[in-house]
């Protein structure tokens, strides 16, 4: 019946056998609902007069929003949290890309000038 609307904000809960409550993020779109939707089902407002409004909780009743979207760096961030290690951002990570090279150019260094010195170590 909302499928219509499932794209702009709908969320259906359970109140008991019979009874399912459509909960829509604004009320104009859960009036446009309301207004466009012909079934055989009973369609109305709940309002605060009601007798099922007692037995739906709050949390029922919060309007849903969509979900952040994800990305790979963020599933990479918690799966290295959970393994204990530390994964860097985008700032830190050109800082330590840089003392990695550095690390590199130094050990790259110290070889030519060992084999400078004391020649090189291929027959």
């Amino acid at each position: 019946m909302f499928e219509g609307f499932k794209d702009r904000g709908v969320a259906i809960h359970w109140v008991n056998d019979t009874v399912a409550l459509a909960v829509f993020r604004t009320p104009n779109i859960a009036r446009e609902a309301c207004n466009s939707i012909h079934s055989p089902f009973k369609v109305r407002v709940l309002d605060e007069t009601h007798n099922l409004w007692s037995t739906i909780s709050k949390k029922d009743l919060e309007p849903p929003y969509p979900r952040p979207k994800t990305s790979a760096s963020t599933a990479q961030r918690l799966i290295a949290q959970g393994m204990g290690q530390r994964l860097f951002s985008p700032s830190t990570r050109s800082t330590e890309f840089k003392k990695q090279e550095a690390r590199r150019n130094r050990i790259v260094t110290r070889h030519i000038l060992r084999d400078d010195a004391w020649g090189s170590d291929d027959p």
